[in-house]
């Protein structure tokens, strides 16, 4: 088992050089630790299947 403290992850993936592709953990990580919007769209960006999760969860925060 592996503990990530996300807000670490944040901190060290702003830091990285932009245009690096994402790997699919990094993305993951992105998609479940932050709220940012530039955060969402690096891991849509990578992967577009992300936008269909990410429709969903808002819709349910709206309509539960």
């Amino acid at each position: 088992m592996c503990y990530i403290a996300l807000d670490n992850f944040l901190d060290i993936m702003d830091n990285k050089r932009k245009g690096t592709p994402l790997s699919e953990l990094e993305a993951w990580l992105y998609f479940i630790g932050s709220d940012k919007a530039e955060h969402i769209y690096k891991a849509i960006e990578s992967y577009p299947w992300f936008a269909e999760l990410y429709k969903e969860i808002n819709e349910f925060r709206y309509h539960p």
